[in-house]
């Protein structure tokens, strides 16, 4: 007798992927070839899962991303990102609203993140790691979940974070500088970023811990 309910297994077996594969583009997850993304569509689509892929959920999100200025560089890639990603926003039905902030106003982005609270359903943030601004993620975080993106925010009460391993990209950078002074070492400038983001003092405390350990005589 004919199964009349398609599931995960069935498509991963006809677009010959992992189960896990299956359910990264089903659940539009991310991470996933776009030709092989292509395939799997396609096998869903043969064995009538057409509602599945196209239902559009019934309940509007509205999520605030808090970055900064896009006179930065790296935050006008970030909005760019954002802008590249609407059509996937469009149909699970969210609406991204983005606002700008000062990163050297960290009681005015806490005002911004309290005047979010019932109005927005989610935040995604790029922000500087403050005391002020993890108390006011936090009071978001009590009504909806938080994302810290590029640098983490300690205490902040975010469900994730989506960013480098900055310890770790700090020590490959104290590695390589370490060999490629040799033995002899020597004096190293570092030229790093405000000191109250996380991720710059992660990656000079990365840095340093390396030449400590594996070539002493490099000197910051």
């Amino acid at each position: 007798m004919r199964k009349t309910k398609v599931n995960f297994e069935d498509i991963a077996t006809a677009a010959e992927v992992s189960v896990a594969t299956v359910d990264r583009v089903i659940n539009r997850r991310g991470g996933v070839r776009p030709e092989k993304e292509e395939r799997i569509l396609a096998a869903a689509r043969s064995l009538g899962l057409d509602r599945l892929l196209s239902h559009r959920p019934a309940r509007t999100l509205r999520i605030g991303v808090l970055l900064q200025s896009p006179k930065n560089p790296f935050h006008a890639a970030l909005r760019e990102g954002f802008t590249a990603a609407a059509p996937l926003s469009n149909s699970l039905n969210l609406q991204l609203h983005i606002q700008p902030t000062d990163p050297r106003d960290p009681p005015d982005t806490a005002r911004r993140i309290d005047a979010l609270i019932g109005q927005r359903e989610a935040l995604i943030v790029s922000l500087p790691d403050d005391p002020c601004v993890s108390a006011a993620l936090r009071r978001f975080a009590e009504t909806g979940p938080v994302v810290t993106l590029v640098t983490d925010i300690a205490d902040s009460g975010r469900s994730h974070f989506i960013g480098p391993d900055d310890t770790r990209g700090g020590r490959i950078a104290g590695d390589l500088m370490g060999l490629l002074l040799g033995p002899e070492g020597g004096n190293v400038l570092m030229v790093r970023g405000h000191a109250e983001n996380t991720g710059q003092r992660q990656r000079q405390s990365g840095f340093c811990t390396l030449l400590a350990e594996r070539h002493p005589a490099t000197r910051l």
